[in-house]
């Protein structure tokens, strides 16, 4: 029995060739044979496959599969009746230009040509040519054992994937072209594959450790397989910072991870808790950069959790400040986290609490019993400038309330440290900075207004010091002064954020005010600007006029003045130094940046006690000054207004820097003050 068909259909699609045939019908089981030809829509052809026992001789990989476009299946069935063990099939697809994407995370193929070869034994194909992720690739398919084997090659562009999986926003951050190869098997309606790349000429805009530059290299494997019907376990491996492993459970709508481990470093495990934990060792972590990328990740899909933390950081930026060789242990209970810290700047617990009415970023509750202030984070660890003009970013700041025992600067104790700050739109406000100590307290409140091209600091400040000596002592400048009970009030700002002292852009007013001391020594740093009130230049470079009134170090009853400052540059005209030996008042300016001075100073001893040795001696030269004094008539000269501290009243010009000042005596001067900077000749 033959029949040629004209006219025949397979779902939409017409067969342009069709023959059917029986060779011997008095066989026990005559054999049906049918050729046949079908060019026509991509999809027509995957159904007669679904819907056929083809399906199952190919392992039902292409179920669930998506196409569009058009194609030519031509095919040979062979049917012993009655004995469908017996069924044969051997057939061919040509693709023109198709798409295809099949079932799970596997990417769609474009443009894909070739010709797919199937039987009830196999499915094969050599050098299927397709472009995926937007970049040329070739496909070799082969089955054997129930098992249907892919291997392929080529590059993508990356920038396509933001499209080809829109549920990921992480993607958004990846961008160029790069080399890749996957292997892929499926059996069992199961699919197990692997995926490696190298990145090169691949750029990803991700905080460190993971942000890489285009030109480097780093291996990249992901990995995944089937691990019981309805979940899956992937694999993904980045270079040598470590791995990260899901466990996700299969749904139509999606892959749904439920437990995930990020190993990173050398350690190893498997996700077998619920949420995600992060376990290991990095060297360098910007975590200022990844809490961007968290906002970003909060503002799409619900994704999973981070439940705990177990980390070793070699270097880790925080604020804008760098923390060394840290290890950080922390969990998670609902919205909270409890933290433990041992590093070596710091050593405490912390409390974080999640964003809520009245904390809109968070707040961290800190108790510490050692804290270091630490350096600042390197250029390469900072995230890129906002260009100029651009909107302010949203206010990242958290409500903080930290207390530390013990506040180190440069490895000096400077005291207890409490500080209380909260986000106020796009400012952050001081509410209380104090840092105390046996020997003075400093407590300031203000803002840091981060809003606009131009951030700016500002705070109130009271400084009580017990002792000025050992106050500055703990500022690195021992013996500098002995005693010195110091009051130092005023307002001071400065460009920047608070942890960014900037000395050019300094304004501000401070009045001061200091009871008895003594200006002993003065090493290089700030002392060198106490040297300037110390007047120890003065008796370096006039050691005639003032020996007897320094002797070890000038000594002050008090110290009063009001100073201003205009972009780093202090200003006063009423700055008074009172001692036992000399009265001296200052006017003019300092520069704090460049170390620099301009001054006035008067230098008048006091005579009104004991007269020192130099005093004397001119006194004696002087055959009316010296009957004067020794008819003990030095009595007058108080009720008359200090007129013989008058005569011996000098004036200097001190000009130049604070290591080796210019000192110029410009004469005698009557009982006023120095006169200000303005009249001081350049």
């Amino acid at each position: 029995m033959t029949v040629d068909a004209h006219h025949a259909r397979v779902f939409s699609t017409e067969l342009s060739r069709l023959k059917a045939d029986i060779a011997d019908l008095r066989l026990a089981h005559p054999v049906l044979r049918v050729d046949g030809e079908a060019p026509g829509p991509i999809a027509d052809a995957l159904r007669f496959v679904a819907e056929s026992p083809v399906a199952g001789w190919i392992d039902h990989f292409t179920d669930r599969a998506e196409s569009t476009g058009s194609g030519t299946l031509s095919f040979r069935l062979e049917l012993p009746l009655g004995r469908p063990e017996g069924n044969q099939v051997v057939g061919e697809y040509v693709f023109a230009n198709d798409r295809i994407k099949l079932a799970g995370d596997v990417p769609a193929l474009t443009q894909l040509n070739g010709k797919l070869m199937f039987s009830n034994h196999d499915v094969h194909a050599s050098a299927l040519a397709a472009e995926i992720v937007g970049g040329p690739a070739r496909l070799n398919i082969a089955s054997a054992d129930g098992r249907v084997r892919v291997e392929a090659q080529g590059t993508a562009n990356l920038s396509m994937l933001r499209s080809e999986y829109a549920s990921q926003p992480l993607l958004s951050r990846v961008s160029g072209t790069t080399e890749w190869q996957l292997a892929m098997q499926v059996a069992n309606d199961a699919s197990t594959w692997t995926l490696d790349s190298t990145l090169r000429g691949a750029a990803v805009d991700l905080p460190l450790p993971i942000a890489k530059a285009a030109a480097d290299a780093v291996p990249l494997k992901i990995q995944r397989q089937a691990t019981d019907p309805g979940h899956d376990a992937l694999a993904i491996r980045y270079g040598t910072l470590g791995r990260l492993s899901l466990q996700r459970r299969l749904t139509p709508a999606g892959a749904v991870t439920e437990r995930a481990l990020l190993a990173l470093g050398t350690t190893d495990g498997n996700a077998d808790r619920p949420g995600l934990w992060v376990r290991g060792e990095l060297s360098t972590l910007d975590l200022d950069g990844w809490l961007g990328v968290k906002r970003q990740l909060d503002s799409g899909p619900e994704a999973l959790p981070l439940t705990g933390v177990d980390l070793t950081v070699g270097a880790m930026e925080v604020f804008g400040r760098q923390l060394n060789d840290l290890r950080i242990g922390a969990s998670r209970g609902g919205d909270d986290w409890q933290i433990d810290l041992r590093g070596r700047e710091l050593v405490g617990t912390a409390r974080w609490q999640a964003a809520a009415p009245g904390r809109s970023n968070g707040r961290i509750v800190a108790r510490l019993q050692r804290f270091t202030a630490p350096p600042s984070a390197p250029a390469s660890m900072i995230a890129t400038p906002v260009a100029p003009g651009a909107p302010p970013a949203a206010n990242p700041w958290p409500s903080v309330d930290i207390v530390a025992e013990s506040f180190r600067l440069k490895e000096r104790d400077l005291g207890k440290l409490e500080l209380v700050a909260q986000p106020s739109e796009s400012d952050w406000r001081i509410e209380s900075l104090k840092l105390s100590s046996d020997d003075g307290s400093l407590v300031a409140s203000g803002w840091w207004r981060g809003s606009g091209r131009a951030p700016r600091t500002q705070l109130d400040t009271d400084l009580e010091v017990r002792d000025a000596g050992k106050y500055l002592a703990r500022f690195g400048m021992p013996d500098a002064v002995r005693g010195g009970r110091t009051h130092i009030q005023g307002q001071l700002e400065w460009s920047g954020s608070p942890q960014e002292f900037d000395y050019p852009t300094l304004n501000g007013t401070l009045r001061v005010e200091t009871g008895r001391g003594q200006f002993v020594k003065l090493d290089p740093g700030l002392g060198k600007l106490l040297g300037v009130l110390s007047l120890q230049a003065l008796k370096r470079r006039l050691t005639f006029d003032f020996q007897d009134l320094f002797g070890e170090g000038f000594a002050f009853d008090e110290i009063t003045g009001d100073v201003r400052i205009q972009d780093g540059v202090m200003k006063s005209d009423n700055l008074k130094i009172v001692g036992p030996s000399a009265r001296v008042t200052i006017a003019g300016e300092t520069n704090i940046a460049s170390e620099t001075q301009k001054l006035r100073v008067r230098v008048q001893p006091t005579l009104s006690g004991t007269i020192s040795v130099g005093a004397a001696a001119f006194l004696l030269a002087n055959p009316i000054l010296g009957a004067a004094v020794g008819a003990g008539t030095l009595l007058a000269q108080t009720a008359m207004k200090d007129p013989i501290e008058q005569m011996f009243a000098n004036e200097y010009v001190v000009t130049g820097n604070w290591s080796d000042p210019i000192v110029e005596r410009v004469g005698r001067s009557p009982a006023t003050a120095a006169a200000p900077a303005e009249t001081i000749k350049q």
